[in-house]
């Protein structure tokens, strides 16, 4: 198989009895994480972050930048302030 991107993220084969195995080259959202599998011609809209050096998916939360690592530490953030607010109740 000849690889479709120049640095994949991940590599899927399905495998069926009926058919011979399926091979292609996946990437990941470095917004989201989400991951999906690589169809040059497809025509889905795709995107590049160059705040982020990467691709991304292009869903409505991703076409704007905000790293997967910040939302993350908001996330954290979040977390931490309800376990806090626990204990002052």
């Amino acid at each position: 198989m000849a690889s479709t991107v120049r640095k994949p993220h991940g590599y899927g084969v399905w495998t069926s009895p009926d058919a011979r195995p399926v091979e292609k080259d996946t990437l990941q959202c470095c917004h989201c994480n989400k991951h999906w599998f690589v169809e040059p011609g497809s025509g889905k809209t795709r995107g590049f972050c160059i705040n982020c050096m990467g691709p991304h998916c292009g869903g409505p939360a991703c076409v704007s930048c905000t790293p997967f690592e910040k939302q993350l530490a908001a996330w954290e953030a979040r977390d931490k302030l309800f376990r806090e607010m626990e204990l002052v109740k």
